[in-house]
C-alpha cells in the first residue's frame, strides 16, 4: 500500500494503476519494487510505462505470439528503459522490441529497429498513405500509417500530422 502511494505521488502513477498493482495477485510486491526502482533510475520513462513493460508486455506476448517471455530480465528491461529514457524509441516499440528479442535478436539490434523515426520521413510516408488512399475515413489512414512505422512512432504523433494532412 505504501509503495501505491509512493508510485501515485512521487512518481505520477495513475492512482487507478497503482490500486490495480497492490490488489492483483498476480502481481508481486517485487514487481511493484522494480517499477519504483525503474522509475528513479530513468525519471524520462513514464511511469504507467514502466508498469505496462513489467508486468503487462510479458503477458501480452505470451498471449498473443506465444513466445516463452522468461527471457526477459531486469537487465533487458533496464537497458531498453535507458534508451527510452534518452528518447531513441518510442514507447509503443517496446512490445515489439521484447518479441524480436525473444526470437532470436540482441537486446541492441532490436532496439536499433524501433529507433524514432525523423518527422521528415514519417510525413513522406503519411503522405504516401493519404495520396494512395484518396476518400478513405482518418481511422483507415491511421491503421495504414500504423503498419507501415510498426513501433517507430508513437500512435499520438502520427494521429497529429495525419490531421494536419487530410
Amino acid at each position: 500500500q505504501e509503495l501505491a502511494s509512493t508510485l501515485v505521488k512521487e512518481r505520477g502513477m495513475k492512482e487507478t494503476l497503482a490500486k490495480a498493482l497492490i490488489t492483483y495477485r498476480t502481481v508481486s510486491t517485487d514487481d511493484v519494487k522494480v517499477i519504483n526502482e525503474f522509475s528513479k533510475l530513468y525519471p524520462k520513462a513514464d511511469v504507467n510505462v514502466i508498469a505496462k513493460m513489467v508486468i503487462e508486455i510479458p503477458k501480452e506476448i505470451r498471449k498473443r505470439f506465444g513466445v516463452d517471455t522468461s527471457r526477459i530480465g531486469r537487465e533487458e528491461q533496464s537497458a531498453v528503459l535507458s534508451t527510452l529514457n534518452q528518447g531513441k524509441i518510442p514507447h509503443d516499440s517496446i512490445l515489439y522490441i521484447f518479441v524480436d528479442y525473444l526470437t532470436g535478436k540482441t537486446i541492441e539490434s532490436a532496439m536499433s529497429k524501433y529507433e524514432i523515426m525523423s518527422d521528415r520521413e514519417l510525413r513522406k510516408i503519411i503522405k504516401n498513405v493519404v495520396e494512395q488512399n484518396k476518400g478513405k475515413k482518418e481511422s483507415v489512414l491511421m491503421g495504414l500509417v500504423m503498419q507501415s512505422v510498426r513501433g517507430r512512432v508513437d500512435g499520438e504523433k502520427v494521429s497529429k500530422i495525419l490531421r494536419e494532412m487530410i
